[in-house]
C-alpha cells in the first residue's frame, strides 16, 4: 500500500501478519468512506472489487488489533496490481454504527446485511438495511459470542394449527442431565444393567 495513505489513516502502529501479496490497514471507523474512496480510485492502488465485508467478536479473546468488542473486516482486490487488501476497523459495544459504503460499492448490499443480522452492526444510510439469513422478528444476533446455543425461539409446523409458528425454545429437562464418566470405564446405568443381568443368570 502506498505509505502516505498507509501513514494518514493508520491508528497507531498496526501490522497484522498476513500471506505476502496482501495489504493491511487498520483504521477509525469515522474514515471508512474517506479511505474507501481512495483505495478504489488511488492510481497506485486501484482495489476496484469488493470482495467481502465479515466481522468478529472479540468479546472472549483480545487482540493485538482491537480493545473494542467487534472487529468489521474489508475485503478488496486490485486485478491491475494483482493484490488484495484488509481494512480493519473497530466498533464499539456502546456504538454500533458505521457508515454503509453501497454508495461506493453496491456489492456491499448484502454484506453490510448479513453483518447487521448476524453481529448487530448498523450501517448508516443503507438502502435496505434488513436482516438477511433469518426472519425479520428473529430475536438477537446469532455469531456474537453471548448469543445462546439454543436460541430464543424456534420455528416448526403445528399440525394442530395447520401452519408455520414460532415460539420460545423449550428443553425438556431430561436433556439437560448428562452422564460424565468416562467412555472407558461404561456409564453408571450400563454397569448397573450389566450386574443385574449377572445376577439374575
Amino acid at each position: 500500500m502506498s505509505p502516505n495513505l498507509l501513514q494518514k489513516y493508520s491508528v497507531g502502529n498496526f501490522h497484522f501478519p498476513i500471506r505476502s501479496g496482501v495489504d493491511n490497514i487498520l483504521v477509525n471507523k469515522d474514515s471508512i468512506l474517506e479511505v474507501v474512496q481512495k483505495v478504489k480510485e488511488d492510481e497506485e492502488l486501484l482495489y476496484e472489487q469488493l470482495v467481502d465485508i465479515t466481522a468478529t467478536d472479540n468479546i472472549l479473546s483480545k487482540t493485538g488489533y482491537s480493545n473494542e468488542r467487534y472487529t468489521l473486516i474489508y475485503t478488496f482486490l486490485s486485478l491491475k496490481f494483482n493484490k488484495r487488501l484488509f481494512i480493519f476497523t473497530n466498533i464499539s459495544e456502546e456504538d454500533l454504527n458505521i457508515d454503509s459504503i453501497t454508495q461506493i460499492f453496491e456489492a456491499a448490499d448484502w454484506y453490510e446485511r448479513e453483518c447487521y443480522d448476524l453481529f448487530g452492526i448498523k450501517f448508516k444510510n443503507h438502502p435496505n438495511l434488513q436482516r438477511l439469513m433469518n426472519d425479520y422478528n428473529f430475536q438477537g444476533h446469532p455469531l456474537r459470542k453471548d448469543f445462546p446455543l439454543t436460541g430464543h425461539s424456534e420455528v416448526r409446523y403445528s399440525e394442530d394449527q395447520k401452519k408455520v409458528i414460532n415460539e420460545p425454545v423449550k428443553l425438556e429437562q431430561n436433556f439437560r442431565n448428562f452422564d460424565y464418566e468416562s467412555p472407558w470405564e461404561g456409564t453408571k446405568y450400563i454397569k448397573d444393567e450389566i450386574e443385574s443381568n449377572d445376577k439374575k443368570n
